[in-house]
């Protein structure tokens, strides 16, 4: 045992062959709290008539100790990573949905993204205001088509469902749009339900706007209708004119389109109906 014994004087009385020698400034510092020296720990109690001094190795818990710092140490390295790791696969998560939605709304309106294009190479080879507020009109309304498309892609995108009152205020932007072409018309929206399928209204919307476009510069005036009959929801138009609808055929074959006294009428029966 390396131990000593020393008067109130810190004189020293006894002291075991292994003990240390220490100064008394560390004596008296270490009986205020023991005293790490290398790898012993210094201690010194009052006893009868005197200190009691003696040093403990400590070598095996300093080393448990460096263990330990260094285990943590690799905990924390492996944390910070975990967290890097965590952070790069949620900003790569992050960019592949806002990539999945652009490509989502860049499929929904690249025919009206075309269109504008076109419109605009159109606009500067204009020959008369006439003509280029003519082409203005239709740049607005298949603009107008792009933002009310995008919000009804991620309304839908979020819930299978969504409010009917979003098709309305989508068809109701779009006449104003059409006004500008000289187009008036009116529209009706009753499902007979607060929420509907997302992708019927979205149908819907898509098969009007292709109607609407066709019929830029020939009709007058178009009313447009969407109910439920019989279980099942129906896209019903009517215009004042004749308007070429070979394409429209083609894109929904389940139209039926019935063309009288100048008129035109198209009515797309939609799967399901509203919830």
């Amino acid at each position: 045992l390396s131990a000593q014994i020393y008067d109130r004087d810190y004189g020293l009385r006894y002291s075991s062959d292994s003990a240390g020698t220490f100064s008394r400034e560390t004596l008296e510092a270490a009986a205020a709290a023991p005293l790490t020296i290398g790898t012993r720990r210094l201690h010194n109690m009052p006893v009868a008539g005197g200190r009691a001094i003696w040093t403990e190795d400590i070598s095996e818990l300093l080393s448990l100790r460096e263990d330990l710092e260094e285990a943590q140490a690799e905990l924390k390295d492996r944390n910070d990573f975990l967290q890097y790791s965590y952070k790069r696969e949620e900003e790569n998560r992050i960019v592949e949905e806002q990539n999945r939605l652009y490509d989502l709304l860049q499929s929904k309106t690249q025919k009206q993204i075309d269109g504008i294009d076109r419109l605009v190479a159109r606009y500067g080879a204009a020959g008369s205001d006439g003509e280029r507020k003519r082409i203005v009109a239709q740049i607005i309304l298949l603009g107008t088509f792009i933002k009310r498309r995008k919000d009804l892609v991620l309304q839908a995108d979020q819930t299978p469902v969504i409010p009917e009152e979003k098709l309305t205020s989508a068809l109701s932007e779009t006449f104003r749009a059409l006004a500008l072409s000289g187009i008036r018309g009116t529209f009706f929206v009753g499902t007979g339900k607060k929420t509907v399928s997302g992708d019927l209204l979205s149908t819907a919307y898509d098969f009007f706007e292709d109607v609407a476009e066709a019929a830029v510069d020939r009709a007058g005036w178009i009313n447009v209708r969407v109910q439920e009959v019989k279980g099942a929801l129906r896209v019903h138009v009517t215009l004042d004119r004749s308007i070429p609808t070979d394409g429209i055929a083609a894109r929904y074959p389940s139209v039926m389109i019935d063309k009288e006294d100048g008129e035109t009428e198209l009515c797309l029966p939609l799967a399901g109906g509203a919830v």
